[in-house]
């Protein structure tokens, strides 16, 4: 299962590209054959290095904290993966070669690494998804998580008339079943307010109930909350009857 978050390419979206970045292990980097490197290219790559650098700072805090070793920084990634891809390849403005040496002389990538794709005429998308299961990793397990705690990380958060808060989540420990008691974790601390899971299940991009999300796995959560502000990305969500285990502990709760 592959968990993708589509980001937006304007320059003023930035917010909007962080969340997404902070949400997953790697980013496919896009550049237009025709009109080569622009402007929000390089500031979604700054991004990009940025995140990865507050990671590994975090990872070696762990080691400290509870032992753990940080897994070693790839390249200048610094264990984000960011993969390069052409596309519009097929048009006939398109200049891939010169593009692709551009695209290298700027940002340090193999000319060869580069694919080059066209999602009009079906070409490379193959290619692109065997890269990104070889080479952008799976996401880190806790080094506390014994598989019994849930914690998941909210990602996004937004109001329906109908159905309330819905959560954009990521599980990072534990799992989650509709009709479970959660609690919302924020700064460290428990709030005294617990919710009732109703509806769990991923998006495609449609919502599909599947009624539970283990670790490892993004998908959306509905609990009855009637302010987005009440899971603001970067709460934690985690089982009523644990709550107390995750705060008190200090178990590992990521950034």
């Amino acid at each position: 299962l592959l968990n993708m978050v589509d980001t937006p390419g304007h320059a003023d979206f930035g917010m909007e590209v962080s969340k997404s970045l902070d949400s997953v292990e790697g980013a496919v980097l896009l550049f237009d054959a025709a009109q080569g490197v622009q402007a929000q290219t390089l500031s979604v790559y700054d991004k990009a290095r940025t995140i990865g650098r507050q990671r590994n700072e975090w990872k070696r805090g762990l080691v400290e904290k509870v032992g753990t070793n940080p897994d070693k920084a790839d390249g200048e990634e610094l264990g984000f993966r960011v993969l390069p891809v052409l596309t519009k390849i097929d048009i006939p403005s398109a200049r891939p070669l010169e593009v692709a040496l551009a695209v290298s002389d700027l940002f340090g990538f193999d000319p060869d690494s580069i694919l080059k794709t066209s999602a009009r005429a079906r070409i490379g998308i193959k290619e692109v998804l065997d890269v990104i299961c070889d080479k952008v990793p799976p996401p880190d397990s806790l080094a506390d998580d014994d598989g019994t705690i849930l914690r998941a990380k909210v990602i996004d958060s937004w109001f329906e008339p109908r159905r309330g808060v819905v959560c954009l989540v990521r599980v990072l420990s534990g799992a989650m079943e509709e009709g479970d008691r959660i609690s919302i974790i924020d700064g460290g601390q428990a709030r005294k307010d617990s919710y009732s899971v109703q509806e769990i299940g991923l998006v495609l991009p449609h919502r599909m109930r599947t009624k539970a999300l283990s670790r490892g796995q993004m998908g959306y959560v509905i609990a009855g909350l009637r302010d987005p502000r009440e899971a603001r990305p970067g709460t934690i969500l985690t089982l009523q009857k644990t709550v107390n285990t995750v705060v008190g502990n200090e178990m590992i709760l990521p950034p």
